[in-house]
């Protein structure tokens, strides 16, 4: 099974732009990941958790027990939150063709519009 999208992928990661992606379908399960996601005193990602907390426009939010405040939400397309205890930031970035979700982490400072972008192009090959 060809997966476009991994091309990207490898590029993102080898250049540190991100540090995991974990990709969940439309209802919040783990469909895949990377292996990289944040997992903090065994508290695993809530998929279901995110997605439902996205719609409602919070100023924060917790992710696996790291507390995120909201940078820019546009939902339904993506949502960008900042790590408040500097570690890191989350982009959740919406598939078009079939309405999974990739959710990839970034460890180090860097314009998250572009970013955003590059995780949107990825997406889009995704399918």
């Amino acid at each position: 099974m060809k997966m476009p999208y991994r091309g990207i992928l490898n590029v993102l990661l080898s250049d540190g732009v991100v540090s995991g992606l974990v990709i969940v379908d439309s209802v919040g399960n783990i469909w895949w990941h990377t292996g990289f996601f944040p997992q903090i005193n065994n508290q695993v990602l809530d998929g279901y958790k995110l997605l439902s907390e996205w719609v409602c426009y919070p100023e924060s939010i917790k992710v696996c027990g790291v507390e995120y405040q909201s940078f820019i939400n546009s939902h339904p397309d993506f949502w960008i939150l900042k790590s408040i205890q500097a570690k890191g930031s989350i982009i959740l970035q919406l598939c078009t063709k079939n309405k999974y979700y990739f959710l990839c982490f970034t460890k180090e400072a860097q314009d998250l519009l572009i970013t955003q972008q590059k995780i949107a192009d990825m997406a889009d090959l995704f399918g």
